[in-house]
């Protein structure tokens, strides 16, 4: 199973290809808001915008996060 990298002990390259892939993500949203590959769409998992789907405060929390 993968685990999630310590952003402080990323390389230099792995936090630019960090960088560079939330710059996709807000570039599909500023061409399209309902794109559900975009920024906007994630972000609205976890409040506005709408939709708001995510587990917080509730026992599903660790699993829905960490599906």
């Amino acid at each position: 199973m993968a685990s999630r990298q310590n952003i402080f002990r990323m390389s230099d390259s792995d936090v630019e290809n960090y960088r560079t892939a939330f710059r996709g993500l807000k570039n599909i949203s500023a061409q399209n808001l309902d794109d559900e590959r975009g920024f906007f769409y994630f972000a609205g998992l976890h409040g506005l915008p709408v939709p708001s789907w995510c587990a917080h405060g509730t026992l599903l929390f660790l699993p829905w996060h960490r599906a």
